[in-house]
């Protein structure tokens, strides 16, 4: 019953999230802090002190690794790793720390290529949404919002995974 009530919290948490990051790109800082709280708590409860930590050490190595290779890969396409700043921002890197006690290292991963995947097809779905309005209303205006909604397409899969979790 524990798990449900935290499952329910933290995708009530996710979807506010979720939506912060549509409208508006930036999610709050507060609302970053009571999803860690969540996530701790819920992973402390199941699992213990032992393999939270474990997890998160296995799981934030990932994301270092990974980290590494997007820093090489602007080094080499844009000849500066300053430009990594416009491909992730602050919200994406807590809420991805935050959520590493969740999962091992294997799983951190797969979760990661699965978040990667929902935000290329988010992407795809609007481009053609855009690109149909601007075809249908003649106006070449984009939205001004520019990037993927990285928090909302994770939010999606981790919600899920949870959801398919209980029993």
């Amino acid at each position: 019953m524990t798990d449900v009530l935290y499952t329910v919290f933290i995708s009530a948490t996710l979807a506010v999230l979720a939506f912060c990051d549509i409208r508006t790109r930036t999610v709050p800082l507060w609302l970053l802090s009571l999803y860690s709280i969540a996530v701790l708590t819920f992973c402390m409860m199941k699992m213990g002190i032992r393999d939270t930590v474990l997890n998160a050490v296995q799981s934030i190595a990932v994301m270092v690794v990974l980290c590494g290779g997007l820093m090489l890969y602007c080094s080499v396409r844009y000849h500066s790793v300053r430009h990594i700043k416009t491909l992730t921002g602050a919200g994406d890197v807590i809420f991805l720390t935050f959520t590493a006690p969740l999962f091992g290292a294997r799983e951190f991963t797969l979760f990661l290529i699965s978040s990667c995947i929902a935000g290329l097809l988010w992407a795809a779905v609007q481009a053609f949404i855009e690109g149909r309005n601007r075809n249908m209303q003649n106006n070449t205006e984009g939205t001004g919002k520019q990037g993927i909604p990285f928090i909302a397409a994770s939010a999606i899969v981790l919600v899920m995974i949870m959801v398919f979790q209980l029993k």
